[in-house]
């Protein structure tokens, strides 16, 4: 079973650092806050034009809650990689800030890493783990 197969009650869209929710489940907007704010650094790879970007929450009828990251308009940041779209659920309007947090920030950093152009993040240098 597909998300969009869930009556969605309502969604909203908000830039990649929202100064309000516009009604979203505030916790959910400062975990995307957080997370948009984290991606501006420590970051490592091409360039991707991220600032841009845009949340969409969807607020389903149980109080889950399913969140979208997207490329928004394009900035002048020249050869940016384009940001691809992505979607992932686990999220619940019940959820303390920090647990909705981390359950965003573990499914941007799977996306980023896992496909093109495979940015690494968070990172402290050039690579994600070091040998010992």
């Amino acid at each position: 079973m597909n998300w969009q197969d869930f009556d969605c009650v309502e969604e909203w869209e908000l830039p990649l650092v929202p100064s309000s929710g516009e009604g979203a489940p505030t916790h959910i907007v400062d975990a995307c806050g957080a997370v948009g704010r984290d991606l501006h650094h420590r970051r490592y790879g091409p360039d991707v034009d991220i600032a841009a970007a845009v949340w969409t929450i969807s607020l389903h009828e149980e109080g889950n809650c399913h969140v979208g990251l997207r490329p928004g308009a394009r900035h002048s940041v020249p050869n940016a990689y384009p940001l691809h779209s992505f979607s992932f659920g686990g999220t619940h309007i019940d959820q303390a800030l920090e647990t909705a947090t981390v359950t965003i920030a573990d499914a941007v950093q799977g996306e980023l890493a896992g496909y093109p152009p495979h940015i690494q993040w968070p990172i402290e240098e050039k690579r994600l783990l070091l040998p010992t």
